[in-house]
């Protein structure tokens, strides 16, 4: 996927997910994408977790799980309705692929008035990016 999507420890992902998620569900963090938006599992299904916007959505649910990483993930129209890829490439090229503890930040936030414009897109630390969001505009619930 370009590098836009990223697998992860959840043991290191876990802390930052539960403060900046009203994480009721005890949700586990399994991937990360080139945007700072997290991918957990609920038991049962894969949530999309937005943290630049401040929402969420369940994007697979139940028994073929084996579908999402075989066919989804490698469907255009799937990761830009269900993880909005669109300027991760252009960020990508113009910036340099981020590390793996990096993502695109937008820059200001988008809760403070930002704009979502790949001009505004920056290399930003993904855990600290995430906390930052948490502290400025609080949990997503």
């Amino acid at each position: 996927m370009n590098g836009y999507l990223k697998l992860v420890d959840p043991s290191e992902y876990q802390s930052v997910f539960d403060e900046a998620y009203n994480n009721k569900d005890k949700e586990i963090v399994f991937a990360v994408t080139g945007l700072g938006d997290f991918l957990t599992w609920t038991g049962d299904a894969i949530r999309a977790v937005y943290f630049k916007n401040g929402g969420d959505s369940i994007i697979e649910s139940g028994d073929d799980m084996e579908w999402f990483f075989n066919m989804d993930l490698a469907d255009k129209g799937f990761l830009r309705d269900n993880l909005n890829d669109t300027n991760y490439l252009i960020a990508k090229e113009r910036l340099g692929e981020p590390e793996y503890d990096e993502c695109y930040g937008f820059v200001p936030l988008l809760g403070l008035g930002g704009k979502e414009k790949v001009d505004n897109l920056q290399k930003v630390k993904i855990k600290e990016h995430i906390s930052l969001i948490a502290q400025t505009m609080g949990k997503i619930e």
